[in-house]
Protein backbone atom coordinates (compact mmCIF):
# COMPACT_ATOMS: atom_id res chain seq x y z
CA UNK A 1 0.00 0.00 0.00
CA UNK A 2 1.05 3.47 -1.22
CA UNK A 3 1.15 6.22 1.71
CA UNK A 4 0.00 10.04 0.82
CA UNK A 5 3.62 10.76 0.97
CA UNK A 6 4.76 8.38 -1.78
CA UNK A 7 1.78 9.20 -4.04
CA UNK A 8 1.47 13.78 -3.64
CA UNK A 9 4.25 15.94 -4.04
CA UNK A 10 2.54 18.71 -2.09
CA UNK A 11 2.67 16.14 0.86
CA UNK A 12 6.08 15.07 0.43
CA UNK A 13 7.21 18.89 -0.04
CA UNK A 14 5.38 19.68 3.20
CA UNK A 15 6.74 16.59 5.20
CA UNK A 16 10.35 16.99 3.64
CA UNK A 17 10.09 20.42 5.56
CA UNK A 18 8.55 19.25 8.37
CA UNK A 19 11.25 16.83 8.87
CA UNK A 20 14.40 19.42 8.17
CA UNK A 21 13.30 21.54 11.31
CA UNK A 22 12.77 18.68 13.24
CA UNK A 23 16.06 17.53 12.70
CA UNK A 24 17.47 21.20 13.35
CA UNK A 25 15.15 21.09 16.40
CA UNK A 26 16.80 17.96 17.46
CA UNK A 27 20.24 18.84 16.76
CA UNK A 28 20.27 21.74 18.63
CA UNK A 29 18.80 19.91 21.62
CA UNK A 30 21.36 17.53 21.63
CA UNK A 31 23.96 19.82 21.02
CA UNK A 32 22.83 21.52 23.99
CA UNK A 33 21.88 19.02 26.61
CA UNK A 34 23.80 16.08 25.67
CA UNK A 35 21.39 14.02 26.25
CA UNK A 36 22.13 9.68 25.62
CA UNK A 37 18.81 9.79 23.91
CA UNK A 38 15.81 11.21 22.08
CA UNK A 39 12.54 9.72 21.80
CA UNK A 40 10.59 11.01 18.77
CA UNK A 41 7.08 10.24 20.21
CA UNK A 42 3.46 11.80 19.70
CA UNK A 43 2.67 12.17 15.68
CA UNK A 44 6.31 11.42 14.93
CA UNK A 45 5.59 7.53 15.97
CA UNK A 46 3.43 7.69 12.61
CA UNK A 47 6.02 8.70 10.15
CA UNK A 48 7.09 6.31 7.52
CA UNK A 49 10.45 4.57 7.94
CA UNK A 50 11.85 6.36 5.41
CA UNK A 51 11.58 9.42 7.05
CA UNK A 52 12.61 7.93 10.51
CA UNK A 53 15.35 6.99 9.17
CA UNK A 54 16.69 10.25 7.17
CA UNK A 55 15.86 11.59 10.89
CA UNK A 56 18.05 9.32 12.72
CA UNK A 57 21.16 9.24 10.23
CA UNK A 58 21.06 13.25 9.64
CA UNK A 59 21.05 13.84 13.61
CA UNK A 60 23.74 11.81 13.46
CA UNK A 61 25.94 13.83 10.91
CA UNK A 62 24.89 17.38 12.15
CA UNK A 63 25.49 16.64 15.78
CA UNK A 64 28.94 18.13 17.45
CA UNK A 65 31.31 15.14 17.95
CA UNK A 66 31.13 14.71 21.37
CA UNK A 67 27.68 13.53 21.27
CA UNK A 68 27.77 11.52 17.90
CA UNK A 69 26.56 8.50 20.49
CA UNK A 70 22.97 9.34 20.84
CA UNK A 71 20.44 7.06 20.37
CA UNK A 72 17.63 8.46 18.02
CA UNK A 73 14.40 6.34 18.90
CA UNK A 74 10.63 6.08 17.79
CA UNK A 75 8.64 6.27 20.64
CA UNK A 76 5.70 3.61 20.42
CA UNK A 77 3.09 6.42 22.49
CA UNK A 78 1.05 8.50 20.46
CA UNK A 79 -0.36 12.18 21.20
CA UNK A 80 -3.12 10.93 23.31
CA UNK A 81 -1.63 8.38 24.93
CA UNK A 82 1.33 10.66 26.08
CA UNK A 83 -1.59 12.99 27.71
CA UNK A 84 -3.22 10.13 29.57
CA UNK A 85 0.28 8.76 30.92
CA UNK A 86 1.45 11.95 32.05
CA UNK A 87 -1.65 12.88 33.86
CA UNK A 88 -1.65 9.94 35.62
CA UNK A 89 1.91 10.55 36.71
CA UNK A 90 0.84 13.79 37.53
CA UNK A 91 -2.11 12.57 39.36
CA UNK A 92 -0.26 10.18 41.33
CA UNK A 93 2.28 12.25 42.32
CA UNK A 94 -0.19 14.97 43.86
CA UNK A 95 -2.17 12.17 45.51
CA UNK A 96 0.73 10.77 47.38
CA UNK A 97 2.06 14.87 48.37
CA UNK A 98 -1.49 14.96 50.37
CA UNK A 99 -1.13 11.51 51.81
CA UNK A 100 2.39 12.33 53.35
Amino acid sequence: MCSLYEKDDLAKKILDEFTTILIDGIVNLVNILSPEIVIVGGEGVFLPDSVFEKIVSETKRQVHPMNKEVSVEKGSLSNKEVVLVGTSILSSMMISERLV
